[in-house]
């Protein structure tokens, strides 16, 4: 049988420039490109095909060779990352087999995410060179402490105000509530106490305070009885 005239050519396969052997599929390469072009390389293809696998191990292996904590640590971020809660016996193997060569917290962190996956979108310390992550990278402890030195500092009212501008009424009322409890002379703060409790129709909290009160010493007395009545309460004698 004579080949068809009219059928395409077959193409030429085009080698990976990254591989001495044309059209090696081996996970360990074997290349006389510089180290950076082939880092380079990898980088490329894993942005371009993220779900190649074969890539990720041959990235792996190479950049195990190299010795480079922070590029080993980007590496299988990246296959954590890709396979999600999937293939955990290759997560497993590979990070087995450069655990001696991470940083003791990087070892930690993949180790406890062996059983659920990364995903591109948390939030990871130190993230390296990882061509996956999309989320936020580093630590947001600073936030925390930023607010809550916010909190023990300063005015009451004005740390109550900056809570619910940051839509927070919970901790709102909770810096209004201690506050009230040392000191009932601030009308402000009880006025703006009653309207959270009002807007959020949280009986159970307003109630725990105003059984405190003793008779109409407090000064805001009246304004509290008002709000008893909206919540359906006796009001005190």
């Amino acid at each position: 049988m004579t080949q068809n005239q009219n059928a395409p050519e077959r193409p030429e396969f085009q080698p990976e420039m990254a591989f001495r052997d044309v059209g090696s599929r081996d996970q360990h390469l074997v290349s006389d490109a510089l180290p950076e072009s082939i880092k380079a390389y990898f980088s490329h293809c894993i942005s371009r095909n993220p779900k190649d696998l074969l890539v990720h191990v041959q990235r792996l292996h190479f950049v195990s060779v190299s010795g480079d904590t922070t590029d080993i640590y980007s590496a299988l971020l990246d296959l954590f990352i890709v396979l999600g809660s999937r293939g955990l016996p290759l997560r497993r193997t590979m990070l087995a087999q450069v655990s001696g060569q991470l940083k003791p917290e990087q070892l930690i962190f993949l180790s406890d995410a062996l059983e659920t996956g990364i995903d591109a979108r948390d939030v990871i310390k130190d993230p390296g060179v990882s061509m996956l992550i999309s989320g936020y990278s580093g630590s947001d402890n600073l936030v925390i402490v930023e607010r809550r030195q916010g909190v023990e500092k300063g005015d009451p009212l004005q740390q109550a105000m900056a809570s619910i501008e940051c839509s927070d009424l919970e901790e709102a009322r909770t810096i209004l509530e201690d506050s009230l409890y040392s000191d009932r002379a601030d009308l402000d703060q009880q006025h703006l106490l009653l309207e959270i409790y009002r807007k959020t129709e949280d009986k159970k909290h307003f109630m725990a305070l105003y059984e405190t009160f003793e008779g109409d010493s407090n000064p805001a007395y009246a304004d509290w009885q008002a709000l008893a009545t909206h919540f359906g309460l006796t009001d005190k004698t």
